[in-house]
């Protein structure tokens, strides 16, 4: 239970084959192999899950419009705090403010209005095994654009999140991939 929202066994079980999935697409095959940012990353991944339960229970009482403004506003105010803490100075040119630009109004806020615009019609838990295939759709886009390397490893942590995913959607006809098939009586 999540905000007063029950959390069923199905998406429980589903989160943590997904969780799986996602340490075997981008550990690597000892546990030795943990570092720093694989820390932060699961840092990371906790917050995201927390953001993506809030917005889910605001999602609904507010304009999505409104609701991402004034998550940017906020991420650009911390984001100029920290760049003022740490003393980062960029060197700051037409192309380079161009492509903040860019970057803020599509990688960020048209993506983050998509997103909040369909937590509005999704389960919060559920929101959150979907978006969990970023890191799939990261180690994807790598092999074919930067030709990293597949491993056997990597290919099993796909196949895994995926199957998260089919047993958190279910099928079209809402069967519960759980439960036992009905029998049909004969005669």
């Amino acid at each position: 239970m999540f905000f007063k929202k029950k959390v069923d066994l199905r998406t429980i079980l589903a989160a943590a084959i997904t969780l799986l999935g996602i340490g075997m697409l981008t550990l690597t095959g000892d546990l030795v192999g943990i570092n720093p940012g694989d820390i932060l990353t699961l840092i990371c991944a906790f917050m995201f899950a927390m953001h993506i339960a809030i917005t889910s229970l605001i999602a609904n009482d507010e304009p999505a419009a409104i609701l991402v403004f004034y998550q940017m506003l906020l991420a650009s105010i911390l984001a100029a705090v920290v760049a003022i803490v740490i003393g980062e100075k960029p060197a700051i040119t037409f192309s380079g403010m161009l492509a903040v630009v860019y970057l803020g109004l599509f990688s960020s806020m048209l993506a983050f209005l998509l997103q909040t615009i369909g937590q509005k019609y999704a389960h919060a838990s559920k929101s959150a095994i979907l978006l969990s295939t970023e890191s799939l759709f990261g180690a994807v886009l790598g092999i074919l654009l930067f030709n990293e390397r597949m491993t056997y490893q990597m290919g099993a942590g796909a196949i895994i999140i995926f199957i998260g995913i089919l047993l958190v959607e279910g099928s079209a006809r809402g069967s519960d991939l759980l439960a036992p098939r009905q029998q049909t009586k004969k005669g």
